[in-house]
């Protein structure tokens, strides 16, 4: 009967009374969660989980507000402690030990609680850590184990800070360890983005000795064989650069980082994720930090610029990271760098692959690192001097301000216009469907330039430019892009530069 009653209760949890479900339902379903009989206490989380779910629309039928959560934080609140108390609870009965729709329904109580957990995090950590050493040995459904990760970031997503992140850490890293040092298959990639999580919010300066000591082990070459692996590994390792550039730069895995750049590279399934690597290292190591490395890594890319290796996703990649590099470390490094390697080798790059294909770049950060790298090209003294790059001058500034004044509607049209084919996961050696994004622990993607504002930066740049060569560029801008003029006009005047704007 009791069963009956609770599968009533979502079935028609539609149409139930809102006071009802506050002030009595959920009280009763989490007293519910401590019956020992299999399916009284399932029914309950089931029911907890879909009245968890439940979204309203706005009254209005002309409002264009996203739904809303019927039962959010506020009504949660009350019954919070003991619901998560009696969830667990439920979890250590026999036969439900790894009981998919409990873990489920924990998950989803900590979603809506969000940062309501942070004054239990510790006692819902420690409970979590609990089931994990319990599955970890032997990870036999796939299902729990992935509720159970997701569980685990929902809580250092909404109650990770100053003073929770390290004491989360002392609970986390002996059973990641574990898992890590047993190679176990099934749960290495949730460890890998949950690592990449609470190094993200950990607010303290540099690496501490815990992650230092793990990190030889993530780069070892086992771990990038397997494609499940690497999307998690990726962002673990770019997570390490962002926190403590000097301490990997000195502790002697630089090369061993490059290593894996070298292998995702070479594969048109994982070339984007060396990609990603790759702008880490870059948008935060110096260039005497780099400087070893740049010929061999050039030489690999363009290895695979070759016409019968590109793609159309390689070569974006490659434009985006040519863009942050020449942002970050100055036009004059990247010309030297390329033209080391075969002399005319950048004017080639330059008229064949950058100009055409610049436009076809997307994602409002990338499109203005884009911008700025070509603004920097445009004022760089050693391009201006050199005939066959200044050739290019006037192309390089209207693909500027076509990327400036592109829309996200018309990049993304452009982009889905040229997207990949060609690529037969089926024919990767070594492919396996293994990696699972936990929704509960999303990238964040960060502008490596969010102190610049672009149009005043081209403003800025060409004011400077032409002060320090009158005559020159006003006549080149006025002859050879007439159009221009008018946008030119209006980032003169945002950033606040007298007339004459080009001397």
């Amino acid at each position: 009967l009791k069963a009956d009653a609770l599968k009533f209760v979502t079935t028609f949890r539609q149409q139930l009374p809102r006071e009802l479900v506050s002030a009595t339902l959920l009280p009763l379903l989490a007293q519910h969660l401590t019956r020992r009989d299999f399916v009284v206490h399932t029914y309950a989380a089931v029911a907890i989980e879909r009245l968890l779910l439940i979204k309203d629309k706005p009254a209005d039928p002309n409002s264009t507000a996203a739904p809303v959560a019927r039962y959010g934080k506020a009504e949660l609140k009350p019954v919070l402690a003991p619901l998560l108390t009696n969830l667990f609870g439920t979890l250590d009965i026999e036969g439900s030990k790894e009981n998919d729709y409990v873990m489920r329904a924990v998950m989803r109580v900590l979603n809506t609680a969000a940062d309501d957990i942070v004054p239990i995090s510790s006692e819902v950590m420690a409970q979590l850590v609990k089931v994990l050493n319990r599955v970890a040995p032997n990870p036999t459904n796939p299902g729990f184990n992935h509720f159970l990760f997701e569980a685990l970031a929902s809580l250092v997503r909404y109650a990770g800070n100053a003073q929770t992140v390290g004491p989360f850490e002392q609970l986390l890293f002996p059973p990641f360890g574990e898992i890590l040092n047993r190679d176990v298959q099934e749960l290495s990639p949730y460890v890998f983005q949950i690592l990449s999580l609470l190094l993200e919010l950990n607010p303290t300066s540099g690496l501490s000795p815990s992650y230092v000591s793990i990190l030889p082990a993530l780069v070892a070459p086992v771990l990038w064989e397997r494609s499940g692996n690497i999307p998690g590994l990726v962002r673990l390792l770019q997570a390490y650069m962002r926190k403590g550039p000097r301490q990997v730069a000195s502790g002697g895995q630089l090369s061993a980082i490059f290593g894996v750049f070298q292998k995702l590279i070479s594969s048109k399934l994982h070339d984007h994720e060396g990609f990603y690597l790759l702008e880490s290292i870059v948008e935060h190591l110096t260039l005497a930090e780099l400087s070893q490395f740049l010929p061999v890594v050039f030489q690999l890319i363009f290895s695979r610029l070759a016409p019968d290796h590109r793609t159309a996703k390689f070569l974006k990649s490659f434009l985006v990271f040519l863009s942050l590099f020449i942002g970050k470390h100055g036009a004059a490094s990247v010309l030297t760098v390329i033209e080391q390697i075969q002399p005319g080798l950048f004017g080639n790059l330059l008229e064949s692959l950058w100009v055409p294909n610049i436009q076809k770049v997307s994602g409002q950060i990338e499109r203005k690192m884009a911008a700025l790298a070509m603004t920097k090209l445009a004022v760089e003294p050693k391009f201006i001097a050199d005939p066959r790059f200044f050739a290019q001058w006037g192309r390089l500034l209207a693909l500027t301000l076509e990327l400036l004044e592109l829309s996200d509607e018309d990049a993304a049209a452009r982009t889905d216009a040229d997207a990949d084919d060609e690529i037969d996961i089926e024919d990767v050696a070594g492919y396996t469907n293994v990696y699972s994004q936990l929704s509960n622990a999303p990238k964040s993607d960060s502008d490596p330039f969010k102190e610049v504002e672009p149009k005043k930066f081209l403003a800025v740049s060409l004011h400077e430019l032409s002060k320090a060569n009158p005559g020159k560029f006003g006549s080149l801008i006025s002859e050879a892009l007439p159009a221009a003029q008018p946008i030119l006009q209006q980032y003169f005047q945002a950033a606040g530069i007298a007339q004459p704007y080009i001397a």
